[in-house]
C-alpha cells in the first residue's frame, strides 16, 4: 500500500504540473512574445514545458513499475508450478506491467494535456522532442528525483517499524527498493564467480535480480548462477545499497553519489 501511495503521489504531481499548464493556457500573459501567444505557439511552449517538468515524475514511475515487475514475477511465478518455464514466463510478467504502466502513462499524459494539444503535425514533431530528451536526460530525471525522495524522507525520517525477530518489514524494503545496471569486465572483482561467493546480499544489502547476457535474460538468478565478461547484472536495493554493490563490482561511484 506506501509503494501504491508512492506512485499515486507522482501521479498527482504530474496531474498538478499538467493542470497548471491547462490553466496557463486560458491566459496567455500579455509579456510573452507576439508568436507564443498565437493559440497554437502559446500550446505548445507550454505543453512542452510541462512534460520536461513532470518527466522526473514519469522516469521514477516507469522505474517502480519495472521493480514491480521483477517482484511480482518473482513471487507469482513458483517454480514448483511452472517447472522448465519458470525463467521464461518470470521474464514475461517483468516485462508485461511496466509496458503496460507506460503505456498507461502515455494515455494519462495526454488525457491531462488535451487542453493543450497543438495540431497533430506540430504534436508529432513535439513527440519526436520529447523521446529526444527522454534519451538525453533521463539519468538526470532519476538523479533529481532520487535527491528529492531523500530530502523528503530525511524531513520526514522516523526509525522504520521491525517484527520481533529485527528484520525489516517488507513494505519498507520495497518502498526504497530502485534498479541498476552493472556491467561485469574481465578485471571486475565479480567476474567468473557464482552469486553465492560474492555475498553481495550480505555485504551491500543489494540483491541480483537479473542477468542480460549475450541477448537472453535470466530473471531471478540462482546462487550458484556464475557472472560471465561482457554479463549486464541488474541490482535491486535502495541507493546506499546500490552504492556500495557498484563499489564491490568495481565500478566508479556515480554522480549522484552522496
Amino acid at each position: 500500500r506506501r509503494w501504491a501511495a508512492q506512485i499515486a503521489l507522482n501521479l498527482a504531481l504530474i496531474a498538478a504540473v499538467f493542470l497548471g499548464a491547462a490553466y496557463l493556457g486560458r491566459h496567455p500573459q500579455a509579456w510573452l512574445p507576439e508568436v507564443l501567444r498565437a493559440p497554437t505557439g502559446h500550446r505548445s511552449v507550454l505543453w512542452l514545458a510541462a512534460v520536461v517538468l513532470a518527466m522526473p515524475m514519469f522516469v521514477a514511475t516507469f522505474r517502480k513499475l519495472q521493480a514491480l515487475g521483477l517482484l511480482v514475477a518473482e513471487l507469482a511465478v513458483a517454480e514448483t508450478a511452472a517447472g522448465e518455464r519458470t525463467a521464461a514466463i518470470r521474464s514475461i510478467v517483468a516485462q508485461a506491467i511496466p509496458m503496460t504502466g507506460l503505456v498507461a502513462l502515455v494515455l494519462f499524459g495526454l488525457a491531462l494535456s488535451s487542453a493543450l494539444l497543438p495540431p497533430w503535425k506540430v504534436l508529432v514533431v513535439l513527440l519526436t522532442v520529447v523521446a529526444l530528451l527522454t534519451w538525453l536526460l533521463w539519468r538526470t530525471s532519476v538523479r533529481l528525483y532520487s535527491k528529492a525522495q531523500i530530502a523528503l524522507e530525511e524531513t520526514l525520517a522516523r526509525p522504520p517499524e521491525r517484527p520481533d525477530n529485527g528484520t525489516p518489514q517488507v513494505a519498507s524494503l520495497v518502498l526504497e527498493a530502485d534498479l541498476a545496471s552493472v556491467a561485469i569486465a574481465d578485471a571486475s572483482p565479480g567476474a567468473r564467480k557464482l552469486i553465492r561467493e560474492l555475498a553481495l546480499r550480505t555485504r551491500t544489502g543489494a540483491s541480483v535480480v537479473g542477468i542480460e547476457r549475450a541477448g537472453s535474460t535470466v530473471i531471478n538468478p540462482g546462487p550458484d548462477e556464475e557472472l560471465l565478461p561482457g554479463d549486464q547484472v541488474l541490482l535491486l536495493g535502495n541507493p546506499a545499497q546500490l552504492e556500495a554493490a557498484r563499489t564491490l563490482f568495481g565500478c566508479p561511484p556515480t554522480d549522484g553519489a552522496r
